[in-house]
């Protein structure tokens, strides 16, 4: 079965995953940290999404 964009995970139920929170301890990485990295990739998503850019590592690159 593929994802679906409207399959209702949210950032709440990704972040409550016990999964998630076993791998995220696992790397000592807290809620809030996470939360901050979803955030950030997905207004980079949008940014490449609406033709501002796209993802190059770390940085966004304008398109040529």
């Amino acid at each position: 079965m593929s994802p679906d964009r409207h399959s209702g995970l949210t950032f709440e139920t990704f972040l409550t995953d016990p999964l998630i929170r076993l791998v995220m301890e696992s790397d000592g990485i807290s809620v809030a940290e996470m939360a901050a990295v979803l955030e950030a990739a997905g207004h980079a998503v949008a940014r490449r999404d609406h033709g501002h850019g796209y993802m190059h590592g770390q940085e966004v690159c304008g398109r040529a």
